[in-house]
């Protein structure tokens, strides 16, 4: 059997005051002068009061506990990695508990793309030799950079290299190389002396080393064989 217990009971106001009056008589003690609901009142008062300093110290020290982060700045480590393209990358670690609002990179002062490739991992590949520089800013405004010397690009500037050619059923069979940048074939094309551009065909599309073959009717030619770092081998063929 389950027993409920009952509701404790209160004093009315009134039966409070008699029962306090009569105490301070039996004890020989000068009657309160101040209303027990006075008094009432006053303890309300004085618990809510301290229920507002309790919440206002707890907000101070939640705000004091915060304020350091105002201030934390990016961790920053920067490691170099060998690619196949044009020597070398660098990869960015941020460590920071606060977001991170913007990375960018320059190198000699002009703008340097930066992709991130992970949570906190970010990759720079610059084209040129120089000194590097990477900025990394938070959203608490704080900022931390890191710098670097930039030495093993290897720079293409050298054009392809025709490595032989033959004339062969009517066909002017070419084949080149470029161990740098690679061979563009997109951007082969010959010029006959009347304007006309005609593009070949690619019998071999190795980046390194081809073979190509243009239409030849023993007219002279401009061919120009460019590499994909920009630079062209310009070939000249005179009728005979």
């Amino acid at each position: 059997m389950i027993f409920k217990r009952k509701k404790e009971e209160l004093l009315s106001p009134d039966s409070a005051g008699h029962m306090l009056q009569n105490i301070f008589e039996a004890c020989d003690v000068e009657p309160n002068t101040v209303p027990l609901e006075d008094l009432e009142s006053y303890s309300n008062y004085r618990r809510d009061k301290f229920t507002i300093q309790k919440v206002a110290i707890a907000v101070i020290i939640v705000i004091f506990l915060l304020v350091p982060a105002l201030f934390v700045a990016p961790v920053l480590s920067l490691n170099p990695v060998q690619n196949d393209s044009n020597g070398i990358s660098y990869n960015l670690s941020v460590n920071s508990l606060i977001p991170i609002s913007n990375v960018s990179a320059e190198l000699n002062g002009n703008k340097v793309p930066v992709y991130q490739t992970d949570e906190g991992i970010y990759s720079i590949e610059p084209d040129a030799n120089g000194e590097l520089l990477i900025k990394v800013s938070l959203l608490n405004k704080q900022y931390d950079s890191i710098s670097t010397q930039v030495t093993t690009v290897d720079a293409d500037y050298d054009t392809p290299v025709l490595d032989s050619y033959e004339k062969l059923d009517g066909k002017l069979i070419i084949n080149l190389s470029d161990e740098k940048s690679g061979i563009d074939y997109s951007g082969i094309y010959a010029e006959s002396i009347t304007g006309d551009k005609t593009k070949p065909e690619v019998l071999d599309d190795n980046p390194k080393k081809g073979k190509i073959a243009f239409e030849y009717n023993n007219e002279s030619l401009n061919i120009f064989l460019p590499d994909k770092a920009g630079n062209t081998l310009q070939l000249v063929l005179t009728a005979q």
